[in-house]
C-alpha cells in the first residue's frame, strides 16, 4: 500500500480495499494509524471457522 511522506496510510485509501466476508466488514484505521482487518480462520479438519471482525495488525 502507498503511504504519505511520513509512512502513514491516508484513511481514504481504505475505501478502495475490497473484502469478502460474511458480515461485509471493512478494513478500518484508528486515530493512531493502526489497521483493523476482518479475519477468518478455517479449520477444515474440524469443519469449523472463526470470524474476527476487527483483528488489529499489532496482535500477536
Amino acid at each position: 500500500m502507498k503511504t504519505d511522506e511520513n509512512g502513514k496510510l491516508h484513511p481514504g485509501l481504505l475505501s478502495s480495499i475490497e473484502t469478502h466476508n460474511p458480515r461485509e466488514v471493512k478494513v478500518t484505521m484508528d486515530t493512531n494509524g493502526i489497521l483493523y482487518w476482518p479475519v477468518m480462520f478455517l479449520y477444515p479438519e474440524h469443519t469449523e471457522t472463526d470470524f474476527i471482525q476487527t483483528f488489529c495488525e499489532n496482535h500477536r
